[in-house]
């Protein structure tokens, strides 16, 4: 068996030459799109960041993409406003009505000329709210599929998600949950609950099958901005089964029950106080985690106290998470290249229902492997499970955090090697590995959940794994490899 060291030195030799113009675009003209953007002139701003597109480095596109998608979504705000007449004889107006038909033909008309000439999707929206203008989304999936861990790419989701909303209410606590899961030390977090209050007040939405969720991100607000009003609205239950009633008086009819210490969310407080007994306070219309809404006499509400949640019940996230699901064609995963020279046809996929793996069957005189841009850190954790048919030395995985500079996670058919180290596997079965850097100068790896090694340090990579992202099922000529891969995340 040869040391990684030789392979990888080989890989440098045995590299693709290829010769390729270059551009470069000017810092005005970037800044001039940007300027546009700031001075709310979006279609002039889109129109720039189109025309640099093609001109365009990585470092320079990550930018012209984000402001390209964020200006699509002011545009659509600012369509609106100019559109506000004709948006509301849509909603004033019977769908059959000759002022209905003009004023949806006018606003179609002007929409459908400025996606002609910025490549837009911009879309009316008649039954939506009365009539809205809306779009962008197109210009927001092209960033998120090139840039996936771009820090970036949370002001996007953000408004991915006020987009969401507007357009359905119903939708918007799955919408808050998944956007937290995404991005949980979120600067957004006093919006997520300010989104969470108005979805209940309005009767849109139900908690009853996101309790869990919703108790850590409570929490985790509560925790960092205990002074503000909507931590005054978290409330707990201070009773047994104390009765919800349909009115906030005593004789209304009881519509559910709260348990002593559960979650209540303040939706509204009635006008005046009410005496019952020795006690005068207000009834509140609360909303339990679990969907009980009612009125509850403010007796028998505490103010809250943030408490840890069981990481068991806290879903990891991840800014990156593969399950090959979607292929542009049957020998490339969505969002993934091919590496310089190598064999497209060594790349395939197994389905079994929804679900595919990932499959690399390599023959010695072929090279393969898969690469996707990925903003790299420092610290940093890549999970990937997968198993190793046949063959040896087949990087599973390789984290590039600069050029030329990384770790990898090499399977033989019976050991692994990572940045170096070498460890006994039966790597025919299916493992899941770890590799994870949170602080300090070393990562460390686990294999299925089982600590492997705490010394592994970054290492120079050959120049065929240079560009900063991940690479996966990479096996170079005269190394054969047959080997499924199940899923990779990272962040």
């Amino acid at each position: 068996m040869r040391p990684i060291a030789f392979i990888l030195s080989a890989l440098l030799v045995a590299g693709i030459a290829a010769a390729s113009a270059v551009f470069f675009i000017g810092d005005d003209d970037l800044e001039d799109a940007i300027e546009f953007f700031e001075d709310e002139d979006y279609i002039p701003a889109i129109r720039t960041l189109n025309r640099l597109i093609p001109l365009a480095q990585y470092e320079e596109l990550e930018k012209i993409y984000y402001y390209r998608a964020r200006a699509a979504n002011r545009l659509a705000l600012t369509l609106n406003t100019e559109n506000a007449d004709e948006l509301i004889v849509l909603k004033s107006s019977a769908a059959a009505s000759p002022e209905y038909t003009e004023a949806l033909r006018e606003i179609s008309k002007s929409v459908s000329e400025i996606n002609s000439e910025l490549g837009a999707d911009f879309t009316v929206e008649p039954g939506i709210n009365g009539g809205r203008i809306s779009g962008g989304s197109l210009f927001y999936g092209e960033f998120a599929t090139r840039f996936k861990g771009s820090p970036l790419l949370e002001d996007l989701d953000f408004e991915e998600l006020e987009k969401a909303i507007a357009s359905n209410n119903a939708a918007a606590l799955q919408g808050i949950l998944n956007f937290y899961k995404s991005h949980p030390g979120t600067p957004y977090i006093t919006h997520l609950i300010k989104m969470l209050f108005e979805a209940l007040q309005n009767g849109s939405a139900s908690t009853q099958s996101e309790s869990i969720g919703l108790e850590v991100l409570l929490n985790n607000f509560a925790s960092r901005y205990p002074a503000s009003p909507y931590t005054s609205m978290i409330r707990t239950c201070s009773g047994d089964r104390v009765n919800l009633r349909n009115t906030s008086h005593t004789g209304g009819a009881v519509v559910g029950h709260a348990d002593n210490g559960e979650i209540l969310l303040q939706l509204e407080k009635s006008m005046d106080t009410t005496q019952i007994g020795d006690t005068r306070d207000y009834w509140y219309r609360v909303s339990s985690l679990r969907g009980a809404r009612g009125w509850i006499f403010g007796k028998f509400l505490n103010p809250f106290k943030a408490q840890a949640v069981s990481e068991s019940n806290a879903e990891e996230s991840w800014l990156f998470e593969e399950h090959f699901s979607g292929w542009s064609d049957s020998n490339t995963p969505s969002a993934w290249n091919h590496i310089d020279g190598a064999d497209k046809a060594s790349i395939g996929f197994i389905a079994s229902g929804d679900s595919k793996t990932a499959t690399v069957k390599s023959p010695a005189e072929k090279r393969a492997g898969l690469f996707t841009r990925f903003n790299t850190t420092r610290l940093f954790a890549v999970e990937s499970k997968a198993r190793m048919n046949s063959g040896s030395n087949l990087i599973l995985l390789a984290y590039v955090t600069a050029h030329r500079s990384g770790y990898y996670v090499m399977l033989d058919n019976s050991s692994i090697d990572v940045c170096g180290i070498r460890i006994p596997l039966d790597t025919s079965r299916w493992h899941t590995y770890r590799l994870e850097r949170t602080e300090g100068d070393y990562a460390r790896l686990t294999i299925d959940g089982q600590p492997a090694s705490g010394m592994v340090k970054q290492v120079e990579l050959p120049e065929i794994l240079s560009n900063r992202g991940l690479y996966s099922l990479f096996s170079d000529k005269g190394q054969p490899a047959d080997a499924e891969v199940s899923f990779i995340k990272a962040r």
